[in-house]
């Protein structure tokens, strides 16, 4: 070889160490290995330190395989040698954050270097329990070749190089960090013999349960890590949950995981062993099965939820984020992101052109005929509210999908399927009982555990007024949902969406508040567009990716041009008012979000306007619109259409009568007319005769009226004589027992 080429090849050697060096530190010891072999020249490498790294000696290694001398003469730098890739895959599967670190290899298996930290056992040699060689612990009084090449075996001619397989710095770690194998003879501990036959397991692996020295703690990092890789199992606001299909129409939800449940679920992870005392006297494995105290114990250990995956939401379509500052669309699989999300099935988005995906969205509520166009905004913001929420642009609170109608079979429920079917989803119903075991709340509560991200409380009658509900909509952290034999519950409020549909909604004003009403008429005799794939639910359900790729093409087009919101809003739930008030004004140029809002929240919130409401929806069914009306008529109404009297028991027709008066009297307690909805309804008093000839009593009538064909004014206005009374005024009389004059107004109104 000419002195040019040894001058090149010195220059090539002396870099490779200087990068090796960069690697491993300053303070590693290297040593000179015969090319083609695998131990060091010197016999007394074991005893070179630091100090023996001079520059001559650092740059003779440029004609030599390169070893490192491994444990406290390195500053702890010691390697776990796996003799094969199978194995290598496996141990690093259960210890990830070894993947990050140095690791190099020659033939099969390979190296992983790590600079432990405290005390670690010497070199050592590693067999599985039925005594197969499985790899070296290497660090005191071991070395491992990193650079040059080595011959398989004796009288080979060719030589196999080393080859760093993942270039990083030695990762620092403690020993007690590092998680074997549950299938290994461990050298440094005392853990001598598996008694009897080595079991057959799905990995060859145990899993050695909590007794002796093994801890709970222990156990439990050894088994969770293993769980969590199959992204089966997860953690749920600190409980454990697993996926569970619907064996009719295969949705996934998510179940907690039971103590009895869980002892069985182990065994798929690993054949159960424990510790025992031998025949002999000394330690040893035995197959064993769990017991359901110590399944619960691991349960409740912190392991579980350092170890297994997070997990806020489990959806049924595509999600779009945004990271760093694009827009990205989460697919099927588990994500980090927004807590954890677990996405079962859908189909991908299609990309959609803003005006097409506006006009698409604004045909999907053609058909519905909304009381004013507030109410279609809000229609519109309830088909946007659940991407922007799933996504994590909607941080804080969403209200309540409450949508309302005039009658039965007018499509109100059904929209609001439509909105869930947009996402893929079917709404989960709740049960509407009063009170005891399978009531609302309880309902709810086996809802909320589910996961599934639509809920629906269909239509509700009489008065909804949950305080359980209430505190879900507000709550800001975990929220207890109790269900039978499971207790307490923790759940994210914030991953759901809640539907409420009512023929006249009647609720607290903290549960007003907490609302977004959409109210609609009932087309009577219409007739509906029908689709090649059915009604428009059928439709929506079939082309679901494209109407999904609407809604994301409005998001879109909303962080384009800044994330805005409205300056003003007319609701508790600010962020979602004004992020949404932006969107149907500006995108969809739709009427104000909150329109006709805050009437409509003050009417269902108070009990005297629904009943009234209630009573002029009857009223335009009876063909009595333009009527006079009294109280024993309205009384006869609300029983034949079997609406509730507020604070009526329905004793006689007199006391209904008086509670109609004392329910009427508090709606027109300062003025004679009032608007509800699409109505007018008017008071007007007048003086009549007794029957009986003892004088004169002051009669409330009311007048009822569509709002569009008459306005407030208009009904005040209408004229009443007295003398063309229908009969039945004629008979409203005070009773006997009424003193005075309050009392027979509250009579004969």
């Amino acid at each position: 070889m000419s002195n040019d080429s040894n001058k090149s090849e010195e220059n090539k050697a002396r870099t490779t160490v200087s990068d090796l060096r960069k690697l491993l530190g300053d303070n590693t010891v290297f040593l000179k290995v015969q090319p083609g072999e695998k131990r060091p020249l010197d016999k007394g490498w074991r005893d070179l330190t630091v100090s023996d790294m001079t520059p001559q000696f650092l740059a003779e290694l440029e004609r030599y395989n390169v070893g490192i001398s491994l444990g406290k003469a390195s500053s702890g730098l010691c390697t776990i040698d796996v003799d094969s890739d199978v194995a290598l895959e496996a141990f690093l599967e259960m210890n990830p954050k070894l993947k990050e670190t140095l690791q190099s290899k020659r033939a099969r298996g390979g190296n992983i270097w790590v600079r432990v930290s405290g005390v670690f056992p010497e070199l050592k040699k590693i067999q599985t329990r039925d005594k197969k060689p499985w790899g070296e612990w290497r660090a005191d009084g071991g070395q491992t070749v990193i650079l040059g090449s080595a011959k398989s075996n004796k009288g080979d001619n060719d030589s196999v190089p080393y080859r760093i397989t993942h270039r990083a710095e030695p990762i620092e770690i403690e020993f007690t960090e590092i998680n074997w194998p549950g299938d290994l003879v461990l050298p440094w501990s005392s853990e001598p013999r598996m008694e009897g036959p080595i079991p057959e397991t799905n990995g060859g692996d145990f899993i050695i349960l909590p007794g002796g020295d093994v801890t709970f703690s222990d156990c439990g990092a050894n088994l969770f890590r293993r769980i969590a890789l199959q992204k089966k199992m997860f953690v749920r606001c600190g409980t454990v949950v697993e996926e569970e299909s619907d064996k009719q129409t295969g949705i996934v939800s998510l179940s907690v995981v039971s103590a009895s449940e869980f002892r069985s679920r182990m065994e798929d992870y690993g054949k159960l062993v424990v510790w025992r005392v031998g025949a002999d006297g000394t330690p040893v494995l035995k197959p064993t099965n769990c017991p359901v105290e110590t399944a619960q114990g691991l349960l409740d250990t912190t392991a579980a939820r350092e170890h297994l995956p997070a997990i806020s939401s489990i959806l049924r379509c595509p999600v779009m984020i945004e990271c760093h500052e694009d827009l990205n669309i989460l697919g099927k699989g588990y994500h980090e992101e927004n807590g954890g999300i677990l996405i079962t099935a859908g189909e991908p988005p299609e990309e959609v052109e803003l005006p097409v995906a506006v006009k698409a969205l604004n045909d999907l509520l053609s058909e519905f005929d909304f009381q004013t166009p507030g109410d279609k905004a809000r229609a519109l913001a309830s088909f946007i509210t659940p991407a922007l929420k799933m996504g994590g642009f909607i941080t804080g609170s969403i209200p309540v999908d409450v949508a309302e109608a005039d009658q039965s079979q007018s499509g109100k429920t059904y929209r609001q399927r439509v909105v869930a079917a947009i996402y893929n989803e079917v709404p989960a119903m709740v049960v509407a009982r009063n009170g005891g075991v399978g009531s609302v709340d309880e309902s709810f509560a086996q809802r909320l555990v589910a996961g599934r991200p639509f809920i629906q409380l269909d239509n509700v009658r009489g008065r909804m007024d949950s305080q359980f509900i209430e505190s879900f909509l507000t709550a800001d952290g975990p929220f207890a949902a109790r269900v039978p034999h499971r207790g307490d519950v923790n759940i994210d409020p914030s991953r759901f969406f809640l539907f409420m549909s009512s023929n006249g909604v009647d609720t607290s004003r903290d549960f007003a508040n907490r609302s977004s009403i959409i109210r609609i008429r009932k087309r009577v005799g219409y007739d509906y567009r029908t689709y090649p794939e059915g009604d428009l639910l059928a439709h929506v359900r079939a082309k679901q990716p494209f109407y999904l790729g609407c809604i994301f093409a409005v998001i879109r087009e909303w962080v384009e041009n800044g994330k805005p919101q409205t300056k003003t809003c007319d609701h508790d739930f600010r962020g979602w008012a004004r992020i949404l008030g932006w969107i149907v004004e500006n995108i969809f140029d739709s009427a104000p979000l909150m329109e006709g809002h805050l009437k409509a929240q003050e009417r269902v919130s108070n009990p005297s306007l629904t009943f009234l409401r209630q009573v002029a929806v009857e009223v335009r069914k009876e063909s009595k619109l333009d009527q006079v009306i009294a109280a024993n008529v309205i009384v006869d109404l609300c029983q034949e259409a079997g609406l509730e009297i507020p604070g009526c028991k329905y004793g006689s027709a007199e006391q209904a009568s008086r509670q109609v008066g004392l329910l009427l009297r508090r709606v027109f307690s300062e003025t004679d007319s009032v608007e509800i909805d699409d109505f007018v309804v008017s008071r007007r008093e007048f003086r009549q005769r007794r029957s009986d000839g003892g004088g004169d009593y002051t009669s409330k009538c009311y007048v009822f009226n569509q709002r569009e064909t008459r306005t407030t004014a208009q009904v005040a206005q209408v004229d009443i004589d007295p003398t063309k009374l229908p009969d039945f005024l004629e008979s409203i009389e005070p009773c006997a027992a009424c003193a005075d004059c309050e009392q027979e107004e509250e009579l004969a109104a």
